[in-house]
């Protein structure tokens, strides 16, 4: 962890005004002000939606203050890698991983002693490749039920929403689940061929609900942790979930685990897709076959540590 030799700086605060019901612009101008307050100078930007930050607006900043979900602090990490410019992610979200993983909270008074601290964490920054398009991740990409989930999701959302408004999307796939037939590669070696199931590639150990299936991905040693959870049916899924929940041994429960620079996969079913971070994938070549390439840009954001 680095330490930037700064005493006054110029923060950009992001926010998304649809995060946390309207909370996240509540929040944002709390810690503008806490920050403004401390002899910084700020500058307040909101995006919505499926907007990008865009690099040049961190142009001289020196921190970027990120105030929403996972989503939005995914779709400001390749403005803050080109920028060089690290991460603060006061979360209003529904999981917050992203904060989760750094410790970090809502408490304003924190995020100026950070900012005042320059302490700086560099994490790796996950890619997916499809075809000749490509998307960042940060915390993970999938193939399986849950990427079924935020595809029902992202279908139905009309405003912001809280973990209420996963119901029907996960009563929905329950009872049609997407358990795609499989083939995945870690750095070239074959680690499942054409089998039916459920795999994560995860750069960060958060998960949803705590669940954490990948528990030794870590953000910062430049790889993927690969895990692929057999089955067919909901039952089979579910329980994969409850041995998740208990900190089980997934390995021998049968799931195959793998950790690598590069992954390759290759699904097919109806409707397939995966899903980045708890957001609908970008990209999506076939509506019946996936081929994805993932891997991880070892170092590529910069993040505001705790002093």
């Amino acid at each position: 962890m680095g330490v930037y030799a700064c005493s006054r700086v110029s923060v950009v605060v992001l926010s998304n005004p649809r995060s946390g019901a309207g909370r996240a612009g509540r929040l944002a101008l709390q810690a503008a002000a806490a920050l403004a307050a401390a002899g910084h100078k700020v500058k307040h930007l909101q995006v919505g939606g499926d907007e990008l930050l865009d690099p040049e607006r961190l142009k001289k900043a020196t921190a970027l203050v990120v105030v929403g979900g996972d989503g939005t602090v995914l779709r400001s990490a390749e403005a803050s890698a080109r920028a060089d410019c690290p991460i603060y992610h006061v979360p209003t979200g529904n999981e917050n991983l992203f904060s989760r993983q750094f410790g970090m909270t809502g408490d304003v008074r924190a995020l100026v002693r950070a900012v005042e601290s320059r302490r700086v964490k560099r994490v790796d920054l996950g890619r997916v490749a499809v075809g000749t398009a490509s998307e960042p991740f940060l915390l993970m990409c999938s193939v399986g039920p849950d990427a079924g989930v935020v595809r029902r999701l992202s279908r139905s959302r009309r405003r912001a929403l809280g973990h209420a408004s996963y119901t029907m999307p996960v009563l929905a796939e329950i009872c049609a689940p997407m358990l795609p037939q499989l083939s995945v590669w870690v750095d070239g070696r074959h680690l499942v061929e054409g089998r039916r199931g459920w795999v994560i590639v995860a750069n960060s150990a958060q998960y949803a609900l705590r669940l954490n299936p990948a528990r030794e991905a870590a953000m910062d040693d430049g790889l993927l942790d690969v895990l692929f959870m057999p089955g067919s049916s909901a039952v089979e899924s579910l329980l994969w979930l409850l041995r998740c929940a208990r900190r089980g041994d997934l390995g021998r429960a049968g799931a195959v685990l793998a950790r690598g620079r590069a992954v390759g996969i290759r699904a097919e079913a109806e409707g397939v897709c995966y899903q980045v971070d708890g957001e609908t994938a970008a990209y999506a070549m076939d509506p019946n076959r996936l081929d994805i390439d993932l891997s991880a840009e070892a170092g590529a954001v910069p993040v505001l540590g705790q002093p």
